[in-house]
Protein backbone atom coordinates (compact mmCIF):
# COMPACT_ATOMS: atom_id res chain seq x y z
CA UNK A 1 0.00 0.00 0.00
CA UNK A 2 1.60 3.41 -0.91
CA UNK A 3 0.48 6.86 0.51
CA UNK A 4 -1.18 7.59 -3.14
CA UNK A 5 -2.96 4.35 -3.63
CA UNK A 6 -6.52 4.61 -3.51
CA UNK A 7 -6.73 2.07 -0.79
CA UNK A 8 -5.19 4.11 0.90
CA UNK A 9 -6.61 7.25 0.20
CA UNK A 10 -10.62 5.96 0.43
CA UNK A 11 -9.97 2.95 3.10
CA UNK A 12 -7.30 3.25 5.48
CA UNK A 13 -6.80 7.03 6.03
CA UNK A 14 -10.28 7.46 6.76
CA UNK A 15 -10.89 4.65 8.80
CA UNK A 16 -7.55 5.14 10.91
CA UNK A 17 -8.41 8.77 11.42
CA UNK A 18 -11.95 8.53 12.52
CA UNK A 19 -11.10 6.05 15.11
CA UNK A 20 -8.28 7.99 16.19
CA UNK A 21 -10.20 11.23 16.63
CA UNK A 22 -13.14 9.46 18.41
CA UNK A 23 -10.65 7.61 20.62
CA UNK A 24 -9.30 10.65 21.26
CA UNK A 25 -12.49 12.63 21.68
CA UNK A 26 -14.00 10.64 24.43
CA UNK A 27 -10.49 11.13 26.35
CA UNK A 28 -9.17 7.52 25.24
CA UNK A 29 -5.91 9.35 24.41
CA UNK A 30 -3.70 6.32 25.57
CA UNK A 31 -5.68 4.13 23.41
CA UNK A 32 -5.70 6.21 20.35
CA UNK A 33 -1.70 6.14 20.43
CA UNK A 34 -1.70 2.58 20.66
CA UNK A 35 -4.33 2.30 17.77
CA UNK A 36 -2.27 4.87 16.16
CA UNK A 37 1.00 2.75 16.59
CA UNK A 38 -0.84 -0.22 15.60
CA UNK A 39 -2.44 1.26 12.51
CA UNK A 40 1.28 2.26 12.01
CA UNK A 41 2.06 -0.95 11.89
CA UNK A 42 -0.04 -2.41 9.80
CA UNK A 43 0.26 0.08 7.39
CA UNK A 44 4.39 -0.90 7.06
CA UNK A 45 3.39 -4.70 7.55
CA UNK A 46 0.98 -4.88 4.17
CA UNK A 47 4.11 -3.63 2.44
CA UNK A 48 6.41 -6.05 3.65
CA UNK A 49 5.32 -8.46 6.55
CA UNK A 50 9.23 -9.65 6.87
CA UNK A 51 10.13 -6.13 8.82
CA UNK A 52 7.02 -6.08 10.87
CA UNK A 53 9.76 -7.80 13.95
CA UNK A 54 12.16 -4.95 12.85
CA UNK A 55 9.75 -1.87 13.27
CA UNK A 56 8.44 -3.56 16.66
CA UNK A 57 12.24 -4.03 18.10
CA UNK A 58 12.66 -0.41 16.56
CA UNK A 59 9.86 0.91 18.76
CA UNK A 60 10.32 -0.79 21.93
CA UNK A 61 14.17 0.17 22.18
CA UNK A 62 12.98 3.85 21.43
CA UNK A 63 10.64 3.57 24.14
CA UNK A 64 13.05 1.87 26.39
CA UNK A 65 15.45 4.41 25.63
CA UNK A 66 13.14 7.54 26.11
CA UNK A 67 11.88 5.80 29.75
CA UNK A 68 15.75 5.37 30.86
CA UNK A 69 16.65 9.26 29.42
CA UNK A 70 13.62 10.52 31.32
CA UNK A 71 14.49 8.54 34.32
CA UNK A 72 17.50 10.48 35.10
CA UNK A 73 16.72 12.77 38.27
CA UNK A 74 19.54 15.69 36.89
CA UNK A 75 19.38 18.59 34.47
CA UNK A 76 23.00 18.04 34.01
CA UNK A 77 23.27 14.65 33.97
CA UNK A 78 20.95 14.83 30.88
CA UNK A 79 22.57 17.81 29.06
CA UNK A 80 26.15 16.01 29.52
CA UNK A 81 24.61 13.05 27.99
CA UNK A 82 23.35 15.19 25.12
CA UNK A 83 26.41 16.76 24.89
CA UNK A 84 28.59 13.20 24.72
CA UNK A 85 26.23 12.24 21.58
CA UNK A 86 26.92 15.30 19.99
CA UNK A 87 30.24 14.64 20.04
CA UNK A 88 30.08 11.23 18.47
CA UNK A 89 27.86 12.09 15.54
Amino acid sequence: MLFNSPEFIFLFLPFTLIVFYALAGIKFFKTASIFLLAASIYFYGYWKVEYIFLLIASVIFNYWLWKYYYSMSSIFQKRKNINVARDHI
